[in-house]
């Protein structure tokens, strides 16, 4: 382990690094079980947690990984356990995550705010066909919009004329 700033606790944490301002805790975080993976250029990364670290060999910086077996491949970015049989359910205001959900999300006095986009910025995304089911609330319709990978669909509108196709209730839409 070489570079400054760097945190290491765990064996073969941030083994082979170089660079400067990273975390890693845990068996081979920073480095996993394909070396071709490890940290050895990124700056200001944080990997906690058992084979933490790299999806790819493309060197990140200011990327998190948190979890078993956690992997991150964008700069910029957290990533919340791993996936397939290793991804996690994350719980806010709860204890025991509904295990069918990537998000449980519990209050029984707050709720959620959705990104809230203008027009102009929810239509200047540059979107494609894996993006469908993305959500946001327009803040110039006053109203939710998704995506349904071709187009921005209102809803409430049933996206093409089926009415409200898409609601369940549909109170005030």
């Amino acid at each position: 382990l070489t570079g400054s700033g760097n945190t290491s606790l765990g064996y073969r944490s941030l083994k082979s690094n170089t660079a400067a301002n990273n975390i890693a805790i845990g068996y081979q975080a920073g480095y996993t079980s394909v070396t071709a993976n490890a940290n050895t250029t990124g700056s200001n990364n944080m990997f906690i947690g058992y084979n933490a670290g790299f999806a790819s060999a493309t060197q990140r910086s200011n990327a998190s990984a948190i979890g078993y077996e956690a992997k991150v491949d964008a700069d910029n970015a957290l990533i919340l356990g791993g996936t397939g049989a290793n991804a996690v359910n994350v719980g806010i205001g709860t204890t025991t995550p509904n295990t069918n959900t990537a998000l449980h999300l519990s209050d029984t006095a707050r709720g959620f705010i959705m990104t809230r986009l203008t027009t102009v910025q929810r239509t200047a995304m540059a979107l494609a066909v894996a993006d469908e089911g993305l959500m946001v609330y327009d803040t110039d319709t006053i109203g939710f919009w998704y995506w349904d990978g071709t187009q921005w669909v209102e809803f409430g509108t049933g996206g093409g004329g089926g009415g409200n196709a898409h609601c369940y209730t549909c109170r005030g839409f």
